[in-house]
């Protein structure tokens, strides 16, 4: 009889939300929209930590998990990271409840090799960093804005910044990427908001040429799936870097977007390669001025290449108000891509550059773009200057489209080619004071 009473116990009926059993007793559901999930996010301070469940008017025990198959009550979470937590909900005369919900502890976390370890600010990480003599790659994730109040300078370390889909904001002076005694030096960041403050609204610098990153001789940088902004030029590699790389990414910039400089380059070689893919660059021209402040001159060309280098520019777009693209010299490719040029800076001037020698930078004739070279002193390297554009728009109404020039130096050569392009404005292939040969514009 006792074995028959135990067996009727064991079954349930379930009728709605109450489940009825033979002896007697109801169990209940619990209602999901009376739970509350609070302090779901919590900074890195060393020690564990977790979220809290809550139930209307109930005192419930709840175990949690990090798989989902193993609960406890002695739980918390201490690393820095992104979790889904699971937990199980139990109270007498309730059906037992299962749910998730995510939980953030914030910070940073930096990995080398197999190690990874938790510190409470991006500061905190980069500067051991750069105080480490690490030299394999070093991986630093965000989980959290962040602020760096120096310059991200490494010699001879391979540095990936993961913004993890937040922004980070420096303020300080040039990044130096350096790299030394033949060994590797790199620096990648990748997937957020990157803003780099070198000081133009408060006079620190009152243009936008000192470079946010240098990429020196040997080293390189990669920028993917960013969105930087930066107050004077962005990326600036020596022509005997390595490599830059700009994919998925839209840099605004001041003065450059990207730039090389040949000054202290004339008589070594020249390996460096930049490749620009599927990307945005653009350049507003601001100074800083003593009285007003921050204001805006248009003196801006958003990609200058100055050595003789190989730049291949992809499905990509550039806009400038005094320049677009400058090419002196190197091997330029551009492919399924639209240059947009303003011509603000054109604005009650007179292109003086038109009919003198050009000097250093952009100081050149104004066009959306320019190719070639009518400097005397101010270079001293192989100018020859390849440029291609196929399957890409040049808009520049009323202005030059592409202005060309051949200095007649019997070393050097300047070659135009536009292939299936469109463009608005005109094409200058000549130069009234000098030779035009071996200067070819096609619009094949």
């Amino acid at each position: 009889m006792k074995k028959i009473k135990a067996l009727l116990c064991a079954m349930f009926l379930v009728i709605s939300s109450v489940i009825i059993s033979a002896c007697g007793k109801d169990t209940k559901t619990f209602d999901s929209s009376k739970f509350t999930i609070t302090n779901t996010e919590h900074d890195y301070d060393g020690e564990n930590h977790k979220f809290n469940v809550g139930y209307e008017d109930l005192e419930i025990n709840v175990a949690y998990s990090l798989d989902g198959k193993t609960f406890t009550n002695d739980f918390g979470v201490k690393e820095v990271g992104e979790y889904q937590i699971y937990y199980k909900v139990t109270y007498e005369g309730y059906e037992e409840y299962t749910g998730n919900a995510k939980f953030i502890v914030r910070g940073v976390s930096l990995t080398n090799e197999t190690t990874t370890t938790s510190y409470a600010d991006f500061k905190a990480a980069y500067d051991n960093v750069k105080s480490s003599n690490i030299e394999t790659l070093i991986t630093i994730k965000l989980y959290e804005n962040s602020t760096y109040d120096q310059n991200m300078s490494i010699t001879n370390k391979n540095v990936v910044v993961d913004l993890n889909n937040y922004e980070l904001n420096v303020d300080g002076t040039t990044t130096e990427i350096v790299e030394e005694e033949n060994k590797s030096a790199s620096l990648t960041i990748k997937n957020g908001n990157l803003n780099y403050n070198l000081g133009l609204a408060q006079g620190t610098i009152t243009e936008g040429i000192i470079a946010a990153y240098h990429i020196n001789e040997g080293a390189s940088m990669t920028l993917e799936s960013v969105n930087m902004v930066t107050d004077s030029t962005a990326l600036y590699p020596e022509g005997n870097a390595e490599k830059l790389k700009v994919v998925s990414s839209k840099i605004e910039a001041n003065v450059y977007a990207v730039t090389t400089n040949a000054n202290q380059l004339q008589n070594i070689e020249y390996p460096a390669v930049i490749e620009l893919v599927n990307s945005e660059f653009v350049t507003n021209g601001r100074i800083y001025d003593s009285t007003d402040g921050v204001v805006i001159d248009n003196d801006d060309a958003t990609i200058l290449i100055n050595v003789p280098i190989t730049v291949t520019i992809t499905n990509s777009k550039i806009s400038g108000n005094r320049q677009a693209v400058i090419a002196r010299s190197g091997t330029i490719t551009i492919t399924d891509s639209e240059i947009t040029f303003s011509g603000k800076w054109l604005t009650d001037k007179t292109d003086s550059y038109l009919t003198k020698k050009w000097d250093s930078g952009n100081e050149v004739v104004s066009a959306a773009v320019v190719v070639g070279d009518r400097s005397e002193g101010v270079y001293v390297y192989d100018k020859t200057t390849t440029l291609k554009i196929t399957n890409s728009k040049i808009s520049a109404e009323g202005y030059m489209a592409v202005y060309a020039y051949y200095e007649g130096a019997d070393a050097d050569s300047v070659v135009v080619t536009m292939d299936n392009t469109q463009y608005t404005g005109s094409l200058i292939n000549k130069n009234a004071d000098f030779k035009k040969d071996n200067v070819a514009v096609t619009t094949d």
